[in-house]
């Protein structure tokens, strides 16, 4: 089975978990395909090199796909303790503040700047950039800077102390299954793809044993 996403899922979720899923009955032979996003994944289904695709973001709102919702996820501003407190004691000079984001230009720094914009926020200080969302935890937890990530990721940390949430709300959004209506999958792999979903539809902690 041809399975498409990008590297968050890959490699935190589908690679991980590739033991568990094969474990299952009648369960086909996996091939992972990496796609940068959305709309990487959708151009593998049409051209029929991917049985099916898994991604964050909007529903997919086009005759040729079927989509399905596995969970809302949400996300939210976070800074380790001292950072935080001093964000704190100066809301209104947030912007000025240190920020961890995605590499300059890419499609996930603009969900970043488009998400802060709606909460009133635009940095003017990046202080550190990487393309890994384990890798901008580390930093966010190590004091480089505020970072906007996924609350199933960052709440394990904010449980033991290292980071805090801070006070302001983000637009939430998906993870979502996607299919071609053009070419659907046969019984066998449909049965595959719900086991799939089934297993990505878990709460998130960078790693799929903690939910």
């Amino acid at each position: 089975m041809r399975t498409a996403a990008g590297r968050y899922l890959l490699d935190h979720w589908l690679r991980p978990g590739l033991r568990e899923l094969l474990a299952h009955r009648d369960m086909p032979e996996i091939e992972f395909l990496r796609a940068n996003d959305r709309d990487g994944v959708l151009a593998l289904l049409r051209e029929d090199e991917a049985d099916c695709g898994f991604f964050h973001g909007e529903p997919v709102e086009n005759e040729e796909f079927a989509t399905r919702v596995l969970r809302i996820s949400t996300v939210g501003l976070y800074a380790a303790p001292e950072l935080a407190k001093q964000v704190a004691d100066r809301p209104h000079d947030i912007n000025a503040f240190p920020f961890v984001l995605s590499p300059a230009g890419s499609k996930a720094e603009l969900y970043q700047l488009q998400q802060l914009e709606t909460a009133g926020v635009t940095p003017r200080v990046v202080a550190a950039r990487s393309q890994y969302t384990e890798y901008q935890l580390e930093l966010v937890c190590a004091g480089r800077g505020m970072g906007l990530l996924f609350d199933d990721d960052a709440h394990v940390k904010v449980a033991t102390g290292e980071l805090v949430r801070l006070p302001l709300s983000f637009a939430p959004g998906a993870r979502c299954m996607v299919t071609s209506r053009a070419a659907p999958p046969d019984r066998r792999l449909g049965r595959a793809i719900d086991l799939i979903c089934g297993f990505l539809s878990r709460p998130s902690t960078l790693s799929p044993q903690n939910g």
